[in-house]
């Protein structure tokens, strides 16, 4: 199933036996669109992946088969690699405080830069394990069906990024597990439809993680947060 936001009729050239199209004519963002392509679905398991990204060898295999080894998983991921063959972060720890959001506000690619090097320096002795803080990339994401309806999908109140975090959160309020799967290899371009409008997606994800204290720490929180960025 492929789900295109903002299509032109007749632009497309890939719908066929295999293939579902699902065009919409407005880009209502990335929660609703996903959650119209896991509708269009019937597996026990449904593998969301962005345009931008794609499996190494037999990667899609190793996420069922770890999934399905372990009964309690809501949501796994895989590791995340660049085109050229170096590791990605496949985890993100969204800043979700004033003070953290601030910091990142004022230095983005700093304390990106850094929370990476951190995560690829200790993968190997966290086993790669998803720290309670953490959350998975949403560019390759392996949900359990019942899971994801149990806890209503994705919020559709986010517009692009955060989603994935917040669907995360969610899962292991409603008890389930969400990991990685060392086995399992992808590769993520990123950045692979906003390259064009990076100002505009700065913002959006700003928004996003202010929106995700909102919800998850409270409005106070969330005020308190907006109000540092400003400082």
């Amino acid at each position: 199933v492929v789900v295109d936001n903002g299509s032109v009729e007749g632009e497309h050239d890939v719908a066929g036996e295999t293939v579902r199209l699902i065009g919409r004519s407005n880009n209502d963002g990335f929660g609703i669109a996903a959650n119209a392509g896991v509708a269009a679905t019937s597996g026990r398991w449904v593998l969301l992946l962005n345009p931008d990204a794609w499996p190494i060898e037999d990667g899609i295999e190793r996420l069922v088969e770890f999934a399905e080894g372990h009964p309690g998983l809501g949501a796994v991921g895989p590791c995340l690699f660049d085109p050229a063959g170096q590791p990605q972060r496949s985890t993100i720890r969204p800043p979700l405080g004033a003070a953290p959001l601030a910091a990142w506000v004022a230095f983005p690619r700093a304390v990106t830069g850094l929370y990476g090097a951190w995560r690829r320096a200790t993968s190997v002795v966290r086993r790669k394990r998803v720290r309670p803080i953490e959350f998975l990339q949403g560019s390759v994401l392996l949900v359990r069906r019942d899971a994801f309806e149990q806890v209503g999908g994705f919020d559709e109140s986010f517009f692009m990024y955060g989603e994935d975090a917040d669907l995360c959160a969610r899962l292991r309020d409603g008890g389930w597990g969400v990991e990685l799967c060392p086995a399992a290899r992808f590769v993520h371009v990123g950045g692979g439809s906003t390259g064009s409008e990076s100002d505009r997606m700065q913002f959006e994800l700003l928004r996003s993680w202010l929106r995700l204290i909102a919800k998850h720490k409270g409005m106070r929180e969330a005020e308190r947060a907006r109000r540092w960025t400003l400082r």
